[in-house]
């Protein structure tokens, strides 16, 4: 389901105001995803620097059950790059 941004990272667009129930800072950005619709907001800082980034996965985002944790963003594209060769090769017997 999330396969996408943990390949490639998150697309994200910017939302014009905090979601509910999260407070608006004058220097808030927020953003979400627009595949998996994790939330990222931070503040700018005067000298435009992002400060204080904090995430709100979607339920079930975070990987459970594997002993030493998430796999790296690279296995997920070694995964991937396997699907795409034996498509290929399912395509062409």
């Amino acid at each position: 389901m999330y396969e996408d941004c943990r390949r490639m990272g998150h697309a994200w667009e910017q939302i014009g105001d905090a979601p509910l129930g999260r407070e608006l800072v004058e220097r808030d950005v927020w953003l979400r995803c627009t595949r998996c619709t994790m939330l990222r907001a931070f503040d700018i800082s005067p000298t435009g620097e992002t400060m204080w980034p904090r995430y709100f996965p979607p339920d079930g985002y975070y990987y459970q059950g594997r002993q030493g944790g998430a796999p790296k963003k690279s296995d997920y594209r070694i995964a991937w790059l396997r699907d795409i060769i034996a498509s290929r090769k399912s395509h062409r017997a």
